[in-house]
Order: structure tokens, then sequence, then C-alpha cells
């Protein structure tokens, strides 16, 4: 959505195999998707499957091996600028595939959004609040809340701000909506 485009972008490379066994190229290609779906659950972030990633995007990238029944997969997370954020290795086995491809997913979506929240709070921390984007205030406000009456009132503030920014842009709003609901049952 042209609304959405300067929000945080997450490319997550086809995750690649050197096996040929079918079972396991099937699945580098179901963790790649499953990978896509959880982090694209995130109203911050614009995640997608691309093999050739833009310049301002978070990347993700794996390689799944396997031995006989035995696999392991190494994914690695890099800043736009190309740093390495972070990096992880995964064992499983065959046998077990299901399990452990929902297993991973989990983790890994988990461990890769500690790492773009902490790196895109520092950058927003370096970011004087006159010169905040509506994108960077949405995600400003999402990042710096806690889950009681105080955290949504400052979340409910960095959402104004962006919508006096952006206007049109509809997440700002949702966001605002499901904090009050939520202060408005703390009392």
């Amino acid at each position: 959505v042209e609304l959405d485009k300067g929000l945080t972008k997450l490319a997550i490379k086809p995750i690649t195999t050197s096996s040929s066994a079918h079972e396991v190229r099937d699945l580098a290609s179901l963790l790649t998707d499953d990978l896509t779906t959880l982090m694209d659950a995130n109203p911050w972030l614009l995640a997608s499957i691309s093999s050739q990633p833009d310049k301002e995007c978070y990347v993700v990238e794996g390689l799944l091996r396997a031995s006989g029944t035995r696999l392991r997969l190494d994914v690695s997370l890099l800043s736009p600028n190309g740093e390495r954020l972070w990096s992880d290795k995964q064992d499983g086995h065959l046998d077990n595939i299901f399990d452990w491809q929902d297993e991973v997913g989990n983790h890994l979506a988990t461990h890769l959004l500690g790492r773009i929240i902490d790196a895109e709070a520092a950058r927003l921390d370096s970011v004087p609040d006159d010169v905040k984007s509506a994108e960077e205030w949405f995600l400003y406000g999402v990042l710096q809340t806690s889950a009681d009456v105080d955290g949504f009132l400052k979340l409910i503030s960095c959402m104004e701000r962006a919508m006096a920014l952006k206007p049109d842009w509809g997440r700002p709003y949702l966001m605002a909506v499901g904090s009050l609901f939520g202060a408005s049952s703390m009392g």
C-alpha cells in the first residue's frame, strides 16, 4: 500500500539448500513462507520475500542443509547497511519435520523481531522529534510503550503525531483505537 511505504522493511531471501531431496527443498520454501507470514503480522513491519532486496531493507538469509535425516538451518539478519546483526543455527530431523518447522519459525521470528526492534529503537532515539516522519512516530509509539495506562497514553500521543503528519494513513488510527480500548480495560 502506498501509504505504508515508509514503514520498516524486511526482505526475506528464499532459504537456499544444496540438497536434491524434494522433501528438503519443500521445507526450505515452506520455512521462507512461514517466516514471512510471521514477520508480516506486525503492524510496523513490511515483510516480503525478495531475492534482490532494496537498500533500505533489513535482510534475512538462510541456508538449509541435510545429511541423511539430519537438518541444519543457518540464518542471518543483516541491517540495511549490510552489517550482520544476528545469526543462528537450528538443528532438526526429517522424521520430526512438521514440529521442527513450527518451532524454528517461531524461534526465528521472536529473535529477528527482537533484533530489529533494538536496531530501530536505537535509530529512532537519534532522530530529533521535529524531523520524525509519520512512520517513525508510529514505530516510536509501538516500541516505546508498556502495558499500563501511561504506556497506552504515550502510544496514543505518538499516534496523534503520526496522524497529524499523514492524516490519510489508517494504521495510526487503528493503533490509537486499540490502545484506547486497552487503556480503558485497565481503568
